[in-house]
């Protein structure tokens, strides 16, 4: 068990670097806009998305290197259940967004 921590807190240190890595790129985004896309009506798009790109980005990685520890020790039944719990949450907050504050392609 100790090894076995001890290469954990290793792949979360990693992970989390690498999340803050790909975030700052994402941040480029707001500040070299033309990099992306040359289409500068979604300049602005681009900039207001920058904050959830940013922490999306910071998230995932070790989220994804915490599901592979999951797998590894045999815990998919739970790495299922906590997918199915997490789409439903984020298609409610998705759906809240944009029926009740607005937003979307549309405006």
């Amino acid at each position: 068990r100790g090894r076995a921590g001890e290469f954990v807190r290793l792949l979360l240190r990693v992970s989390v670097v690498a999340g803050l890595m790909l975030a700052s790129i994402g941040l480029s985004g707001p500040l070299l806009p033309a990099l992306w896309a040359a289409d500068t009506a979604i300049h602005p798009i681009m900039a207001s998305l920058a904050p959830a790109i940013f922490l999306a980005l910071v998230v995932s990685a070790p989220a994804m290197a915490l599901d592979g520890v999951l797998l590894a020790r045999g815990d998919a039944g739970f790495l299922a259940s906590t997918q199915a719990c997490n789409a439903g949450i984020i298609s409610l907050l998705l759906w809240w967004r944009i029926r009740v504050r607005g937003g979307g392609i549309r405006d």
